[in-house]
């Protein structure tokens, strides 16, 4: 792992892959799933990057019996979580079914 490490820093690296086995180049997602109710947002700290780190969910804040003509609306967010690894092999087995394989690249 450390060689490969090494060598992902080179220039011209190319992630050696296998297609006879049903892999590519390894795909990565940084941030898990939003929790159920929840949906994916962006805070902008990137200056347009659209990262997705964020988790939103618009709540109604209205009181019982009450309620504007605009509603009582509102918009909740929190930090999307991260995954602890990120990269993934998806691989096609006999029956042409997919199997995602989770790994990290720190040392």
């Amino acid at each position: 792992m450390n060689r490969l490490i090494s060598a992902m820093g080179s220039w011209g690296f190319s992630w050696p892959t296998c297609p006879e086995a049903g892999t590519g180049k390894p795909g990565y997602e940084a941030y898990k799933e939003c929790p159920p109710g929840w949906s994916v947002g962006t805070s902008n700290q990137d200056h347009g990057g659209g990262q997705g780190d964020l988790c939103i969910q618009v709540r109604n804040s209205c009181q019982s019996g009450y309620g504007g003509r605009d509603g009582c609306q509102e918009t909740v967010t929190m930090a999307r979580p991260r995954r602890e690894d990120p990269y993934y092999f998806d691989i096609t087995v006999g029956d042409g079914k997919v199997t995602r394989h989770w790994f990290d690249l720190r040392k």
